[in-house]
């Protein structure tokens, strides 16, 4: 029986590059990371946030956000949506097949949408993905997949969008 966390090695941006054990499900890795990138970019005078979905007093699920976050830095708004994909090092399954394709589809175009409507207002809008392997403990590799790109790959029936359609992600060129 496997254990319900897996211990993945985080290449974690926190002034210096220092590497961190983290014990998370598949799917919070990034989000992991990208919390304390906010944390730390709000404490040296910038601002960043994740956006959450829509919620009753009770709690109960109404929306989902339009995109995870955003990052205002040195007079530039930067939107995006975060992705893990640890199932393939050289691509992107940007696409869905079979039944539980329609709804995921159906919500990375409505979030690429979004994006490019901030997009039209002046932000960068894209979808960072983590590009990793399963069950290893090396950092992973952050790639900016312009909004868009993805949008048309959605609406062209692109499956897959390759590693080097994007361009990597380094926090620090944007805040420097």
């Amino acid at each position: 029986m496997n254990p319900p966390f897996i211990i993945k090695e985080v290449s974690f941006f926190s002034g210096d590059n220092i590497l961190l054990n983290i014990h998370c499900r598949p799917g919070e890795l990034l989000e992991i990371y990208l919390d304390q990138v906010c944390k730390y970019l709000n404490s040296v005078g910038f601002h960043a946030h994740k956006n959450h979905p829509k919620r009753s007093f009770s709690g109960k699920y109404i929306e989902g956000e339009p995109f995870d976050y955003e990052f205002f830095i040195n007079g530039k708004v930067y939107c995006f949506d975060a992705k893990e994909n640890f199932s393939d090092p050289h691509q992107w399954k940007v696409k869905l097949t079979g039944q539980r394709g329609i709804k995921t589809n159906a919500r990375i175009l409505k979030q690429a949408t979004n994006l490019l409507n901030c997009k039209r207002q002046g932000a960068e809008a894209f979808f960072l993905v983590a590009f990793g392997h399963k069950n290893n403990t090396s950092p992973f590799k952050l790639v900016m997949y312009d909004a868009e790109l993805v949008y048309n790959a959605l609406l062209n029936d692109k499956r897959f969008l390759q590693f080097t359609e994007g361009c990597e992600f380094d926090i620090n060129k944007l805040i420097n």
